[in-house]
């Protein structure tokens, strides 16, 4: 009588083919798997380090890259062309007429034209009464990059936006000492402050861009902390009898102090 297979678990196929198969396949599990997930994790290593260095090599370059200098900027301040500080393309203080403001600066090819707009202003008081015409650049592309003033059809005031990179040392280096220093707070809540150099007798000022207060501070202490590598934000012609004797109602004035040491 034939033995029952219930519960048994069969057995396998007695073929040679089979046999050599299962045979393979674990020799494949024992040798060549162990080797060929060594080999996978490998090449996993080196594609995770290809991109880190790749990734390492973009931002390296990205950092070290120069900004693109605009060669239509407006750096007559450094050139001295066509004319040389406070004069500024031909516009010269207390001689040039409104009318000549006008056609130098829609001719000049970093100004867009479309921005140009004009408004009525005053200085010190509303008796005086003064034109301010203000306009954008393209070159670089900004939407206010200077201001005219003119009053009794006699230009008063030049104020230029710096577009490029402009310290107080190279400033300093190029017109001398400046006779004195007004700075003070600037910004929400007292939060930052500007530093100004006058040249009253070459009609030239220079203000800085916005800086922690931190430097005013310095200043007010006595450090004679006016850093050489601060930025210049604005270059400022304007007439002598606008340097006032005394700073405005939120300003300090000290004489020039000399750069702090690096």
């Amino acid at each position: 009588m034939p033995m029952s297979t219930q519960g048994r678990k069969p057995e396998r196929g007695g073929t040679h083919h089979e046999a050599w198969f299962y045979m393979l396949r674990g020799r494949f599990r024992i040798f060549v798997k162990p080797y060929l997930e060594l080999i996978a994790s490998q090449v996993q290593r080196k594609i995770v380090l290809w991109l880190v260095l790749a990734l390492f090599g973009w931002i390296t370059v990205g950092c070290n890259q120069q900004p693109t200098k605009d060669p239509l900027a407006d750096e007559s301040f450094l050139t001295e062309q066509p004319c040389a500080p406070p004069c500024w393309y031909g516009l010269e203080l207390d001689i040039s007429t409104e009318e000549e403001v006008y056609s130098v600066i829609e001719s000049l090819p970093f100004v867009d034209p479309a921005t140009i707009r004009e408004s009525q202003q005053h200085w010190l008081s509303y008796e005086n009464v003064e034109t301010a015409i203000d306009f954008g650049c393209l070159h670089p592309q900004e939407h206010f990059c200077g201001e005219m003033r003119v009053a009794q059809d006699k230009l008063k005031l030049i104020s230029l936006l710096v577009n490029y990179d402009l310290s107080f040392e190279t400033v300093v280096d190029k017109l001398g000492p400046p006779e004195y220093v007004d700075y003070g707070i600037y910004g929400p809540e007292d939060s930052y402050c500007l530093i100004k150099l006058n040249w009253p007798e070459q009609s030239i000022v220079t203000r800085s861009l916005p800086l922690p207060m931190e430097d005013c501070i310095a200043i007010e202490q006595g450090k004679n902390r006016i850093f050489p590598n601060i930025k210049a934000g604005v270059i400022i012609y304007m007439v002598r009898e606008r340097f006032l004797d005394r700073p405005a109602s939120l300003d300090l004035r000290i004489q020039w102090p000399g750069f702090a040491e690096p």
